[in-house]
This record gives C-alpha cells, sequence and structure tokens, in this order.
C-alpha cells in the first residue's frame, strides 16, 4: 500500500490535493510538514494503542470493534470511502450510545460516531462550498480531520469505558 501510494502524485504523502484520510497525510496538510518514515511511525503507534486500548474493553464491545475499524484507516493509506468498513459497528455504538448517552464516558463515544458520519455527509454540495470558502486543501482535508478526529475519539471513550462496565457486548447492551 505504501509503495503504491509513494508511486503516485495522488497517494502520495506530500500530496495537499489527494483525498487521502490517513493520519500522515493529514497532518502534512495541516502542517506541512511531512518528515521521512512518517507512515511507519503512523502504522505503529495507531496499531499499538488501539490494540492495548482494544485489550482493555470487553472484546465483545462495538466501541472495540470501532476503534478497530477506525485504526485500519487512519494508519495507512486510505480514501474517505473506505470508512465504509466501520459503518457496522458505527451504527452499534450509536444505537448503544443512545441507551448510555447521560453516563461517563459515552459522550466521547457519541462524537466518534458524529465524527464518522462526516464522509457520508460531504457530498458534491458541501465539497463545493468548502472550495469556494476556503480553498480547495481544506476541502480535501476536512475527511481526513474528522475521521482521524474520530479515531482519537474512539480511543477516549476506550479509556474511560474499559475502566468500567458501561461497554456492554451487543447482547448485554441496554436491558430494559
Amino acid at each position: 500500500n505504501l509503495t503504491y501510494a509513494r508511486g503516485t502524485a495522488y497517494g502520495a504523502v506530500d500530496s495537499p490535493t489527494a483525498q487521502r484520510i490517513d493520519v500522515a497525510a493529514v497532518l502534512f496538510r495541516v502542517t506541512g510538514w511531512a518528515p521521512d518514515g512518517i507512515e511507519l511511525v503512523v502504522l505503529a503507534v495507531v496499531l499499538v494503542t488501539s490494540v492495548l486500548l482494544v485489550r482493555r474493553l470487553d472484546r465483545a464491545s462495538p466501541v472495540a470493534d470501532l476503534l478497530t475499524c477506525l485504526a485500519v484507516v487512519v494508519c495507512v493509506v486510505h480514501q474517505p470511502g473506505d470508512v465504509l468498513i466501520a459503518v457496522p459497528a458505527t451504527a452499534v455504538v450509536a444505537v448503544l450510545w443512545w441507551r448510555h448517552r447521560s453516563e461517563p464516558g459515552w459522550g466521547t463515544a457519541g462524537l466518534a460516531v458524529l465524527a464518522v458520519a462526516v464522509p457520508f455527509a460531504h457530498l458534491y454540495t458541501v465539497d463545493s462550498a468548502l472550495v469556494t470558502l476556503f480553498g480547495p486543501r481544506v476541502a480535501v482535508t476536512v475527511d481526513g480531520l474528522a475521521v482521524v478526529f474520530a479515531w482519537c475519539a474512539s480511543s477516549c471513550a476506550a479509556v474511560r469505558l474499559s475502566g468500567s462496565r458501561l461497554a456492554p457486548p451487543i447482547a448485554a447492551g441496554g436491558g430494559g
């Protein structure tokens, strides 16, 4: 994936126009800085962090599933449409958020769900407005920022929920 991406102007980490949503490309588009080897560093940091957090959660937790899916799309070259892999987990986390929204930790999980929805809402009209108002670089950065934020929010939710029994598996989720 990285070898192919480096060989294309569209997929290169330092492309200001590529619709990449991984941390390395978002970091470049926000800061203009792309150190050598950043993709491998991001891969290691995101995967290790995610594995440690998923291990703290109940393995049947939809929050763990969402965190895993988001880790995959933010640590290696991906496009906004690749967030489709997170849709089932996002839907279940949204339902659980609704059931537990007043409980600690679930607000952050709700923010992750909203952020995952950004690439789906960022259609032609929204994109045209962003290009007109802020320019093409901002328009191609919005989805990546949202997905990276979703990973960060789901990581924070995992930390908060792992200390309690509020991250129920689907079968035990909610009763009532």
